[in-house]
């Protein structure tokens, strides 16, 4: 079992910034933080005597290579022993940085098994944790042979494991890649499958910041999504769970850490919802409708300040009612909060009084919002760009 381990500096910048340290979800088999850094140049030692490296793999600085170059350079260099030449090749290019993991798994069922690893190198303008690419090594006609990953080198590239998770019996390789900016590592994940000549990554779009990766049976879970910047304003880890679905990757579940604000009750409603968690939406629109502060004074932009509380009630309200609208024999509960609307934004909870079912209540709810978009701007009037969520389309769906 690899576990995860969250790049300190990093952490500690992002506890800085929210005040809240990102907990790790309860793991299945936890695999490490995309942040694939490059190689620190140093002069290179000698190969042992045994296995020599010459060609392209032979340059005094492997950072001039492309990923052209570094496919036709293995398929030149793997002649014989390819783990033991990968390891010589390795121990000349990452002497002190972080060598790529080189895999073994029988990828297309025919009891071979082959050699999965994904280099990655500095220099050439690449970005500062380097780029790379995916390769297969595989025999091939009683030699070997060498796939690469079609297209432009990859930022950041890193192998989290190879597993089996489409229901085909053979195994895909799951791996990402990490893109640095000044104050996040925005990381994303792919799952490829591969048959000889052809290295083919499956649709379906998984992405997070500072995310951890765990899989647990089939489902690939990711938990993460702290933006490392003031300006991005209060915010809270999610834990989201993304499944093949026969045509692609999918989100089926997601959830947030517990917050103490109802403006997260809230949200924590929306997402309930999403994901077919009534009970549990019921009871987080209920708590975001309670009287008091829905969010600390200073988290509030001075804009919308007392502005906030109420556009999150009065949506609470709203969503409620309408949840309540598509369930048997509640729409009388569904009228009582109609009719006990108040505040300044009791007309918009009015508007849906004549609605009987769930969508005619949000289309009602959604026509008000547009035509009075400052009850929008005070429902984002939490401070920060990363809790600006709310449109009049969203409003009574999922922002």
């Amino acid at each position: 079992m690899r576990r995860a381990i969250p790049f300190l500096l990093v952490m500690l910048l992002v506890a800085g910034c929210t005040g809240r340290r990102a907990a790790a979800p309860d793991p299945g088999r936890p695999l490490a933080p995309a942040l694939g850094l490059p190689p620190i140049a140093d002069p290179p030692e000698a190969a042992p005597p045994e296995i020599e490296i010459t060609g392209l793999l032979g340059r005094s600085d492997p950072s001039t290579l492309t990923m052209d170059e570094v496919a036709e350079g293995m398929r030149q260099f793997i002649t014989d022993r390819p783990q033991e030449r990968l390891k010589v090749l390795y121990d000349r290019w990452y002497l002190r940085g972080h060598p790529p993991v080189v895999l073994e798994a029988d990828l297309n069922g025919d009891g071979t098994a082959e050699i999965i690893t994904a280099p990655h190198l500095g220099g050439q303008n690449r970005p500062i944790n380097g780029a790379g690419t995916l390769i297969i090594i595989y025999r091939k006609d009683g030699g070997w042979a060498v796939d690469r990953l079609p297209g432009d080198e990859v930022s950041g590239i890193v192998i989290y494991d190879v597993v089996e998770l489409t229901g085909d019996r053979t195994p895909e390789i799951v791996w990402g890649s990490a893109h640095v900016g000044a104050h996040t590592i925005n990381n994303e994940v792919f799952v490829s499958q591969w048959a000889p000549g052809q290295i083919t990554t499956l649709p379906g779009e998984m992405a997070m910041a500072y995310m951890q990766l765990s899989i647990e049976g089939r489902d690939l879970v990711l938990h993460g999504g702290l933006i490392g910047s003031a300006g991005a304003g209060p915010q809270r880890a999610r834990t989201e769970r993304y499944r093949w679905t026969g045509a692609r990757f999918e989100l089926v579940d997601r959830s947030y850490e517990p917050g103490d604000m109802p403006y997260w009750r809230l949200v924590d409603g929306v997402t309930h919802e999403r994901f077919g968690r009534l009970a549990e939406a019921e009871k987080a629109y209920r708590d975001a409708m309670a009287p008091g502060w829905v969010a600390p004074e200073y988290v509030v932009e001075p804009a919308q300040a007392g502005r906030l509380e109420e556009a999150v009630r009065a949506t609470a309200r709203l969503r409620l009612a309408a949840l309540l609208l598509g369930q048997p024999g509640r729409a009388p509960e569904a009228a009582e909060l109609v009719a006990g609307a108040s505040g300044p934004y009791a007309d918009l909870v009015r508007a849906i009084g004549g609605a009987k079912t769930t969508g005619a209540a949000c289309a009602a709810g959604a026509a008000w919002a547009n035509a009075n978009p400052a009850f929008i701007e005070a429902l984002n009037g939490l401070f920060g760009y990363a809790n600006k969520i709310w449109t009049a389309a969203n409003l009574c769906g999922l922002p």
